[in-house]
This record gives structure tokens, sequence and C-alpha cells, in this order.
């Protein structure tokens, strides 16, 4: 027959297998992000260069294809004419991101230098400014959750800007998946040259480098999908003016199911089996360089010509370009030392206090008796 101290202590048990859940689950799961659904997006884009007076100096027009599912997203990038540069194609399973830069439908392939990069994380880093935007467009609602997200986004090809105590202004519309406006707030200066330029007034508190503003919206079952897509960027002249130097107009034509798939099939597709790849996976911005060559200080970047046509994981690419590791690395939902003290602490207080409880229940059982 059951006790009541029996039936309390089995309570007691079964609370601190729960501690003990949500202590493994704190320290190595996986960051929550919006769940979204397995969708694909395709349109175009039409990129212009512009000069002070507005007019237009210099266009490119792309059209895209946007995959995303819970596992992984894909992206490519197909210029309408084939002398304006490479397709370009990136991928993600979730834990790094994978970019390939596909010159075959070039005229004149001699120019353009085929390679990879792979980097650490959900954002692709070391993407053009172009991909980078329909990735903030389009998959920011699903990752911005994630710890490998909280750096400062910065958008290639703007060799002006400044980041540090740069602000960014984000309207998200959780439960839709949607991103209705994004708005980086630059502080008042920015790089002319390699020197840094501080604007005067008004522009010295503050101005907009750059933004995202969707006009349109196509609403489906499960989820709102961003139809008609405004990029705008500005560059500092003269100390105290700016103008819109690039604008973008992106438009979504179709959105369709995407049938499930494996995280390492949205990986972009070699074409070149020895593909030469820039991999940047070991030394993380703004982190002391992870990798090592046996009798040889430090690198910036694992740099290795695939032999197979295969991405390496960083395991394989460690061994494969020839180096040791020599710190731990990132696996995509790494968390901060003080949280992981914080946890192990509850954790630790919590298991003797459930101790000193049952030992304070035990011992009242025995005297009783």
């Amino acid at each position: 027959m059951r006790t009541p101290t029996t039936n309390k202590n089995t309570t007691i048990f079964f609370f601190y297998l729960f501690i003990c859940f949500f202590t493994v689950r704190s320290l190595y799961g996986v960051p929550a992000s919006a769940e979204m659904p397995s969708v694909e997006f395709s349109g175009t884009a039409k990129w212009h260069l512009l000069r002070r007076d507005g007019s237009i100096a210099w266009s490119r027009d792309y059209s895209f294809i946007v995959q995303v599912a819970s596992n992984g997203w894909n992206i490519k990038q197909i210029p309408t004419a084939s002398e304006q540069g490479p397709v370009e194609v990136a991928g993600s399973d979730n834990i790094d991101t994978y970019r390939a830069m596909d010159n075959s439908y070039i005229t004149n392939r001699s120019t353009i230098k085929q390679f990879g990069t792979v980097c650490e994380g959900t954002f692709p880093s070391e993407g053009s400014k172009e991909l980078q935007v329909l990735w903030l467009t389009f998959l920011y609602p699903k990752y911005y959750t994630n710890t490998i997200f909280s750096r400062p986004i910065t958008l290639s090809e703007i060799n002006y800007q400044i980041t540090e105590g740069a602000k960014i202004n984000i309207e998200l519309d959780q439960n839709a998946h949607l991103l209705k406006n994004m708005e980086f707030q630059s502080q008042g200066v920015y790089f002319s040259g390699n020197q840094t330029v501080r604007l005067n007034s008004p522009l010295n508190s503050g101005y907009k480098l750059w933004s995202i503003s969707i006009s349109d919206v196509i609403n489906l079952p499960n989820i709102s999908v961003p139809s008609k897509i405004q990029y705008s960027q500005y560059l500092p002249v003269n100390n105290n003016q700016i103008f819109m130097n690039w604008s973008a107009d992106i438009s979504v034509e179709s959105v369709t199911n995407l049938k499930p798939t494996l995280s390492e099939d949205f990986l972009p597709v070699i074409t070149n089996k020895t593909l030469m790849t820039l991999d940047y996976r070991f030394a993380p911005r703004g982190q002391p360089v992870v990798l090592i060559r046996p009798n040889q200080n430090g690198v910036d970047v694992a740099q290795y010509n695939l032999s197979k046509g295969q991405w390496l994981n960083r395991d394989q690419a460690s061994v494969f370009a020839g180096y040791k590791v020599a710190a731990s690395l990132s696996t995509g939902h790494d968390i901060s030392k003080k949280r992981k003290l914080i946890v192990w602490m509850m954790f630790i207080f919590t298991t003797i206090g459930l101790f000193l409880i049952l030992w304070k229940s035990k011992r009242n059982e025995t005297n009783q008796k």
C-alpha cells in the first residue's frame, strides 16, 4: 500500500526529472524560431544605381527563387542578361550557410572566377547585397530569435557604413511570419577612404543608411508573403546631406508549396567538382581565430578545393585543409557563458533543495516508526 510519504517522494522525483529535462533543453536545445510553412517564392528584382539628381546611372535585373522550410533554406539569384554576372546560389542546413557562384551562364567566363564560400550561421554574411536583401525580406521572420543572428546586420558592398552604435528598427508580424519594415539607422558618421567622417547638423544625430519596406502582401491560409518590396540605400555627401544612391523594386510572382526534403538538399548544387572554397566558419567575426596549422600561427580563413563536388562539414573541412581545431566551434545555437552559469546554478540549487526535502521526509518517517 502506497503511503502519503511515498506519493510525495514520487512527485518530487518526477519534478526532479522535469528540472533535468529543462536544464538539458536550455543548454543544448535548438533556439526557438518562428515555425514557417514549407514554401517556394519566385519573382524578379530590378536594381538601380542612382546619380545625385535621381537619374539612373546603371541597372541590373534578376529573377530569383527562394525556398524555405523548417530544416533549411535556399536562394537562387539569376541575372536576366547573361553578361551581367554569374548565378548566385546560397543555402543553409540551419547550422551553416553555403554559397556558390555559377559562371556557366556568362558569355565571357574568363573574367569571372568561380568560387564558393561557407560561413557560420544562417545569415549569408558572405553573399551579395542583393541576395542578403532577399534573405532579410523572406527569411528574417523565421530566424529572428536565433542566437547566431544576434550580431549587427551588415550588408555587403556598403564600404562607407559604420555599424558601431547603429540602430535597426524592425516591424514584424510574428503570427503571419511577415516582415513589414526594416530600417538601418547609422550614427552620424561614415567612412571616407580609410578615415571616419562625422556629419554636420542635423545629420550628426543619425541618418537612414538603408531600408526595406513592404507595400503589398499575398495572404495565404498559413502565411502572408511580401509581394511588393522596395529597398533604398543612402550615401552621405558634403558632411551635411545624403542622397539615395541605390534602389530596388522586388516583386513576388508565384508562391507554391514545397515538398519535404532533407537539410542537405538545400545546399547549392556544385557544377565545378573541384570548386575553390573560402571557409569562414573557423574565424567568426569578433571572435578569436580557432584554426591553426601545425607550426604556424592562426589563420583568418580556411581555403581549399573540393575533391568530389561535395560540401564539407566543419570536421571534414578542418581535416581536408590540413588544419586542426584549436577551440570549439559554434553549432549555430550556442548560448553565452553567463546563461550557462545561471542554468547550472539553478540546477545545482534545485538538486540540493530536493535532496534536503527527501532527506527530511525520510527522517520524519523514521522518527514516526
